[in-house]
């Protein structure tokens, strides 16, 4: 399965993905953005932003 293919699997379109980069662009989020992804973190990151955003995930 590709990440442009899960939204159409009744499987997976519901799971939230959260984009993990070195990359701090906003081409690069906005593109994650288009491919639905739920959340887009540049490392090195907390694990208080990782909770923060854990908190956050729909239910």
């Amino acid at each position: 399965m590709t990440w442009r293919s899960r939204g159409s699997s009744p499987t997976y379109a519901k799971v939230p993905v959260i984009m993990l980069s070195t990359l701090d662009e906003e081409p690069m989020k906005q593109k994650a953005a288009s491919f639905g992804a739920f959340a887009y973190m540049v490392k090195p990151f907390t694990a208080a932003k990782m909770d923060e955003l854990f908190a956050k995930l729909p239910k």
